[in-house]
């Protein structure tokens, strides 16, 4: 009796049933608990016939039955949805009407007490995991929190932070600093946000940092050699609409290092922290690599998404044919081949390419659109170009041709 008590402790000690009056969460409950006297909590996610009402929390949901001549029946008939209700009973079968589309599919509880914690307003703006506007689950954030899409991603987060503190701190012994958020003022970079100071220091300012920089350099000359935390940062880049005032980083400084040190230290975090439901997507290493140099020949952007497989290629001599008799020009020729693309090749679309690519006044850009129209450079072998860079049906050529190299 004493090993079962000290083994229940221990396993409700780091269980996330820990310090909670609960035995169970929602999404835990199977067969084998079948008989089991349980206490559940859980939002109000779904009700029929004023007898049966699904429980949901983060963990998953669960069917539970009252009685239909109890009050208890009385108190669901009212409950408006997203109440929050503690419910206890005995774990039963469900038989024939079991659902195998719900994890706990198999079992129902069947109550013996139920409490209401907390009643949600009958009509609510939105529902958990239904669509709405992002204005209006903005405005109803404690609801959208309640969905999947962001349970999952907060608790993704929170499990790959973990992981990258682990990393750093246990294998790679670096030391977690929490620096300042109030700092003088160094321009350069983004705008900054001002803070007003407080009396006596009346009428001078406070900036939020853009990142720790200068902290982290006091800490390696203060022979802190290796230094991390998860920083907040502030930009003010109100101009540009793909970015936000505040965001977070790991913020790395190592002393005694080299550029392929910095680069397999991340590597290596990155693969220690990587989600285990996402094995599948998990990258090899060492990463492929790519200096700057490769980087713009190949992409033109020295930030290339690498999901998309075209590259630029040059093809200058293929269309040397196109140099002018006894011209002393020197020019060069690249191509990107957009495999099977040419059938989003609207006339809209054919528009807005004319105009991006007539912003480059040093060039001489134009584009093929389809192979199977046979429009070719007058005096260019289409054939042996064809053969020559693996141009099928239905993909769209975009050439420029620039003076210089």
């Amino acid at each position: 009796m004493i090993k079962r008590c000290l083994y229940s402790t221990i396993w409700r000690r780091y269980s996330v049933h820990a310090y909670t009056t609960r035995t169970h969460n929602c999404g835990e409950l199977s067969k084998k608990d079948e008989g089991a006297k349980v206490c559940v909590m859980g939002w109000l996610a779904y009700k029929r016939m004023n007898r049966f009402l699904v429980l949901r929390d983060a963990y998953g949901s669960v069917q539970a039955t009252v009685a239909p001549d109890s009050n208890y029946a009385k108190i669901v008939k009212d409950l408006p949805y997203e109440s929050v209700v503690q419910v206890e009973g005995s774990v039963i079968d469900r038989g024939e009407n079991k659902n195998l589309k719900m994890k706990t599919g198999e079992i129902e509880i069947d109550v013996s007490k139920l409490t209401v914690l907390n009643y949600a307003p009958p009509q609510l703006p939105l529902l958990p995991d239904t669509e709405a506007t992002e204005k209006t689950r903005l405005s109803y954030r404690y609801i959208d929190l309640r969905s999947n899409r962001m349970q999952r991603a907060l608790r993704l987060r929170s499990n790959v932070v973990h992981k990258m503190r682990r990393f750093l701190v246990e294998e790679a012994k670096f030391v977690d600093v929490e620096t300042p958020t109030l700092f003088r003022r160094t321009p350069g970079g983004a705008a900054e946000f001002i803070v007003p100071a407080p009396p006596p220091n009346h009428g001078r300012c406070y900036s939020l940092p853009q990142s720790p920089q200068q902290f982290k350099q006091l800490l390696m000359v203060g022979g802190i050699d290796r230094y991390f935390q998860i920083a907040r940062c502030y930009r003010d880049e109100g101009s540009k609409g793909d970015r936000q005032p505040e965001f977070t980083q790991v913020d790395l400084e190592l002393s005694f290092t080299n550029q392929e040190g910095v680069m397999t230290l991340v590597e290596n975090m990155l693969m220690s922290s990587w989600p285990e439901d996402m094995e599948d997507l998990k990258p090899t290493a060492p990463f492929p690599r790519l200096s700057y140099k490769d980087a713009m020949r190949l992409y033109g952007s020295d930030k290339p998404d690498m999901r998309i497989p075209w590259k630029i290629e040059d093809c200058t001599e293929m269309l040397g044919s196109l140099r002018a008799p006894n011209s002393k020009e020197d020019w060069t020729a690249r191509l990107i081949i957009c495999k099977g693309q040419a059938k989003h090749m609207t006339n809209s679309v054919k528009k807005e390419f004319k105009r991006i690519l007539g912003m480059n006044k040093l060039s001489r850009p134009f584009a093929i659109f389809d192979r199977s129209k046979d429009v070719w450079f007058k005096n260019v072998d289409a054939t042996n170009f064809i053969e020559r860079y693996g141009i099928e049906d239905g993909d769209c050529v975009v050439f420029s041709i620039q003076l210089g190299r």
